[in-house]
This record gives structure tokens, sequence and C-alpha cells, in this order.
């Protein structure tokens, strides 16, 4: 997988995304800016010199995985493909599905525990990688809970689906 990027498919413009632990992936670009904005976004690579995308009829965010063999993709809430509390698929590199994500039956915050936010009205609202508590490079996803104020942070086996340890968490 080579070239990750979002595009705008109103208009076809792109922008590359910044890959890293605890960077922005939209670049501090006027290009990075306005897609920062656009809500009619997918994503977009390329695969043994084949360019793949996933769009939906309003965005998809998303990010390759540690590993750089799938990508995370994250629905909009108003997808009626993959709506909340399972708006979470992991792609092949070649752009096959692999799994659908659904928000765990328990969240681990402080913040999660004191709510106890029903399910139903939790989401994922991004994914990137992440440092665990070993150190490791891994995979996280970030739940949304209590319409949208608080959040926490998890680490994501790609593979199997399963939800690690909690990386972080806060209020937005």
């Amino acid at each position: 997988m080579e070239n990750f990027e979002f595009f705008a498919f109103d208009n076809d413009k792109f922008c590359p995304i910044n890959l890293g632990i605890r960077v922005n992936p939209y670049p501090n670009t006027k290009e990075g800016l306005e897609m920062n904005n656009t809500h009619r976004k997918g994503i977009r690579w390329y695969h043994n010199s084949k360019k793949v995308e996933i769009k939906d009829s309003d965005y998809v965010k998303g990010y390759p995985t540690v590993e750089m063999d799938g990508v995370v993709a994250i629905y909009s809430s108003k997808s009626k493909i993959y709506p909340e509390p399972a708006n979470a698929v992991i792609y092949n590199p070649d752009g096959s599905f692999r799994m659908r994500i659904e928000v765990p039956d328990e969240l681990l915050s402080s913040n999660a525990k004191r709510i106890k936010p029903r399910k139903d009205k939790c989401f994922f609202f991004q994914a990137g990688w992440a440092l665990n508590s070993k150190g490791e490079k891994v995979n996280s996803i970030w739940i949304g809970f209590a319409n949208g104020e608080y959040f926490e942070v998890r680490e994501l086996n790609t593979e199997t689906g399963e939800f690690g340890e909690l990386l972080t968490y806060g209020r937005m």
C-alpha cells in the first residue's frame, strides 16, 4: 500500500495523509485545511499499481494499519451502509472487506464508568497509530460517547477486531 490520501468526491481534489504517532492526519496546508472541512470525502490508496477508493454518501475517514496490511475506515454517523455503533470497517490492501468493527460492550475509562453510556449511543470517529503501555506502536481507534462530549482511545487488533488496552481518554 502506498500514497494514502483523502479525496473530495465532488471535485476529486485530494491531499496526502500524514502518517505517524500523535500527528494531525491533515497536512497543515491550504489543501489540508480545505479537506478537513469537506464533508463529502473518501479515502484512497494504491496497491500493486491499482487505485483503491472507499467512499459513502457523506464521508469516510481512514488510516492504514501499523503493519500496512490494511486500512481502518470510519464511516460518518449518516452512513446507511455502516451506521453507528458499528461504523468502522477494516479493508485489505486490495480494497476487499476484511471485517466490520462494533463499539465494545464495555468502555474502560473513568468517564465511561461514571456516565455508563448506552452502546447504541457510542461511535467511532478516528483511527490511527499510538504507543501502548509497553512502548509498542499499535493500531488505535477513538470511541465517542455522551453525545460526543467524551472519548476514549483503545488499542485495536486489526486481524481479530478485538480491543486491547485503554490508551488515553478525555473530554472533547
